[in-house]
């Protein structure tokens, strides 16, 4: 007995109905095909894209070096030579007691300033100033001796021989007044030059004697430095050259080179140079220490630290250039150092010199780099 298959197709299908007949649909089966080509098509579905994931990965971690760079501009700048030494007045002269006698007035005290001739203290004058008054009475007399001595002479009315004498008289009356007003002046102490009285070592009342030292002075208006040089650098010296001198608490001077030593010190081998510092504010003082750097030749130089700074087997200097992405080494010459930086000669201006990093880089390598 045969079954007959009976649909109602006014009657809702079942869930499962409903998919059997999506898959019998032409058009959806298309568009299945089409989905599936797209998907094995798309980049990273299968494994040939998974090895470029993993090659493009790779090259993503790799860093490139790059070197610090600077380009070279010179500017001008000395060669140093440096020494120290101490100040000193570049006068100091005593003060001297030119007769006997007691200190009667004292003018000026130790510290205070002095000009020329200024009047520091005075000894007890005696009887000079009587004696001094007579002389001048017997020059005038002898004066006027000569005078009719001479007219006499003239008329012949007197020998040669009491003219001789005349003038003879008159010239000793003349000698005797000058050393009564010499002995006069000595009286008075006064400044042989402008400074200041650095000490004074007797009091009112006191008894001196001729040429006993009684005082100094100074002259610091200009001050002076003796600063030892080595042989290797003296010959680097001329006359005139200038000076910069650094004093602790008072700050930089200007000075020039009076004097360069002819022979080495025997002790020390060294040679002397005379350093001359103008001082008109009087704010540099004897005694004190001085570093000087003499400046004694013109240069081109480049400012670099000394950590790119390389050192050659033979002691030279040398920095690492790039020229056409290429490393090079080039000697240097150090011409001085300042603060954190050390000039150096020898770099030609727009030379590119390599800077942090060089250390790690060899002369003959590429290389990239970038100038900061």
């Amino acid at each position: 007995m045969v079954t007959k298959l009976h649909i109602d197709f006014n009657k809702p299908l079942k869930q499962k109905d409903k998919l059997f007949s999506f898959f019998r649909s032409k058009k959806t089966v298309a568009g299945l095909i089409v989905a599936l080509i797209i998907v094995w098509m798309a980049p990273g579905f299968l494994g040939g894209n998974k090895e470029e994931r993993v090659t493009n990965k790779k090259t993503d971690t790799q860093k490139v070096f790059v070197v610090s760079a600077q380009r070279v501009q010179n500017r001008d700048t000395y060669k140093v030579v440096r020494a120290s030494g101490v100040l000193k007045p570049i006068y100091e002269i005593d003060v001297l007691s030119k007769k006997d006698g007691e200190v009667n007035f004292i003018a000026r005290q130790r510290g205070q300033s002095l000009k020329k001739n200024d009047i520091i203290l005075e000894i007890d004058k005696g009887t000079i100033i009587q004696q001094l008054e007579a002389g001048e009475a017997a020059l005038r007399l002898e004066e006027k001796n000569f005078s009719i001595a001479e007219s006499l002479s003239k008329k012949d009315m007197t020998s040669e021989l009491n003219l001789v004498r005349a003038e003879a008289a008159l010239t000793k009356a003349r000698a005797d007044v000058a050393t009564l007003q010499k002995n006069l002046d000595n009286s008075t102490v006064v400044a042989g030059i402008e400074g200041i009285l650095e000490s004074l070592s007797v009091e009112e009342g006191q008894f001196v004697k001729k040429n006993q030292k009684i005082g100094k002075i100074i002259d610091l208006s200009k001050m002076l430095l003796f600063a030892p040089v080595a042989q290797t650098d003296v010959a680097k010296i001329s006359l005139n050259d200038e000076v910069v001198i650094n004093v602790t608490g008072v700050g930089n001077k200007r000075g020039i080179v009076k004097r360069v030593a002819s022979s080495a010190s025997e002790a020390t081998r060294t040679f002397i140079v005379e350093i001359e510092i103008n001082n008109e504010d009087r704010s540099l003082k004897a005694g004190m220490s001085a570093e000087v750097g003499i400046l004694v030749e013109k240069v081109q130089a480049f400012s670099i630290s000394p950590a790119h700074l390389v050192i050659g087997e033979d002691g030279s200097l040398k920095v690492k250039t790039v020229r056409e992405d290429k490393v090079y080494e080039k000697d240097v010459l150090l011409v001085r150092t300042s603060g954190d930086f050390a000039l150096v000669s020898g770099l030609q201006n727009d030379e590119i010199v390599l800077t942090t990093g060089q250390a790690f880089v060899s002369p003959g390598e590429k290389i990239e780099y970038k100038i900061n």
